[in-house]
């Protein structure tokens, strides 16, 4: 019977140096494994903007609209990263204008309702196309702004 006040004693004893043990040491990513996630990001958002391009060229209305969907995905994530960015780094003015640029492209494509048998839907889908391709551009150079700001901080 009195090993329980014991054993009680000592848990809450110990507790606080367990506890100030695990806070001590974070796990933190390299900055290059950080870097090549970021990439690899690029990199899928430019292949799924050629297969993108490939289906317009074909006039696969079916795949037109479910890469539209699985872009709009992609671009969500990335236009609300650089949202998050302008606000965390705001002595870099190329988070903001970044941010700008990709949300009025992302706006542009979900409004869109690409019927690309048509004329003008075929046109339309082209001209969405030069704005992914642009989408992905901003990505590549955003690429120097996040290697500058993971070494920084």
């Amino acid at each position: 019977m009195k090993k329980y006040p014991f054993v009680i004693f000592f848990a809450l004893f110990t507790m606080p140096f367990v506890l100030s043990a695990q806070e001590e040491a974070p796990r933190e990513i390299p900055v290059a494994d950080l870097m090549q996630m970021h990439r690899n990001t690029v990199n899928k958002f430019k292949a799924m903007v050629e297969r993108f391009t490939a289906a317009v060229e074909e006039k696969e209305q079916q795949s037109v609209t479910v890469l539209q969907k699985e872009l709009l995905d992609q671009m969500t994530t990335q236009v609300s990263y650089n949202l998050n960015m302008s606000k965390q780094d705001a002595a870099n003015p190329n988070w903001k204008d970044r941010y700008q640029k990709q949300n009025k492209i992302y706006q542009k494509l979900d409004r869109a309702r690409l019927q690309i048998r048509t004329a003008a839907g075929m046109n339309a889908a082209l001209d969405i196309v030069k704005d992914l391709n642009t989408f992905a551009s901003t990505m590549e150079v955003g690429l120097a702004d996040i290697e500058a700001y993971l070494r920084n901080n």
